[in-house]
């Protein structure tokens, strides 16, 4: 059964998901797009890096050579059919059997990766149980947490040390890390020769970082495995609601000015109509005659009355 487990594991929910070599780069041109998210395997030379990449998966993939700093280039390694996540396998620092000037440009390049690597997740950062964590890795940790990297210390070759003694080392570890901002736990003792408990905890942990969203077009679910695909989707999204809520202002503008419009409108038509009304009608006081005027038309009226009696007895 471990053997079984060895050589087949279940990881990212898939059974000895498929290793495929993306690309291996020593300059910023020749890295790949931010396609997948990427976990580094971080540590000094002859760590097992390799061999962690490799132990995950349950394949050999990656090159092993017993000779420090075998590996020279930043490895990426896509995992799973479709592609969910990336493992890149960094060189190591310290002793490597390259020239000086090799050495420094990987070095320097792994470095500016570590703090610029946008998609970069999580940063395993590997320690050999029988030497603990020594200067150059106090060194990485120390610039892990200024660039603000997630890390995690995973010790190796805990085969090689009795029990007792891992243990203390691992407290040790316990001790000395529990303090940063950007660990993400405990560190964790894994082993090629002796249980999958601890190794399953690390697939379990690397799982969460897998490229894995489902979306719902056209009323068909669909999975999507790419952060491209997933951003251009955002994007779009985004730019769908912008230009909703676009849409929605200019109706309440032009709703506004059609009842501005209205408003005048009959404004015009009060006013015209106010003008053109009588004053009987408006609901006005009869033009008021002045008194002297008043006597003048009594008199007259007086005058017209007696002139039609005269004329009508000079008839009769």
């Amino acid at each position: 059964d471990i053997r079984y487990r060895k050589y087949a594991p279940v990881f990212l929910g898939q059974v000895k998901p498929r290793m495929k070599l993306w690309t291996a780069a020593v300059k910023e041109s020749e890295l790949p797009p931010p396609r997948l998210n990427e976990v580094a395997m971080c540590g000094r030379s002859n760590s097992g890096k390799s061999t962690l990449v490799n132990y995950l998966c349950g394949h050999h993939s990656a090159k092993m050579k017993r000779e420090p700093g075998s590996t020279q280039e930043l490895v990426f390694w896509q995992i799973g059919t479709p592609a969910q996540l990336c493992l890149v396998d960094l060189p190591g620092y310290g002793y490597a059997v390259a020239t000086e000037e090799k050495r420094l440009q990987w070095t320097e390049f792994a470095l500016w990766y570590l703090k610029a690597r946008k998609n970069l997740k999580l940063v395993l950062l590997l320690v050999d149980a029988r030497a603990g964590i020594k200067a150059m890795d106090r060194e990485m940790i120390a610039y892990l947490e200024r660039s603000s990297v997630p890390w995690q210390i995973v010790v190796t070759k805990c085969d090689k040390v009795k029990k007792r003694t891992l243990a203390k080392r691992i407290t040790i570890m316990k001790e000395e890390t529990a303090s940063f901002r950007k660990v993400t736990g405990d560190p964790i003792p894994i082993s090629a020769l002796k249980s999958q408990l601890s190794v399953n905890a690390l697939r379990e942990l690397l799982d969460r970082f897998k490229v894995r969203k489902e979306i719902v077009k056209d009323g068909i679910r669909k999975r999507v495995y790419d952060l491209l695909e997933i951003r251009r989707m955002k994007r779009a999204e985004k730019a769908a609601r912008r230009a909703e809520r676009l849409k929605e202002t200019r109706e309440k503008e032009e709703e506004a000015k059609r009842q501005a419009e209205d408003a005048a409108a009959d404004g015009g038509a009060e006013a015209q109509r106010k003008t053109t009304t009588s004053p009987d009608e408006a609901g006005s006081e009869p033009y008021d005659l002045h008194p002297d005027l008043h006597e003048l038309l009594d008199d007259f009226g007086q005058f017209r009355v007696a002139g039609v009696s005269a004329g009508e007895a000079k008839k009769s």
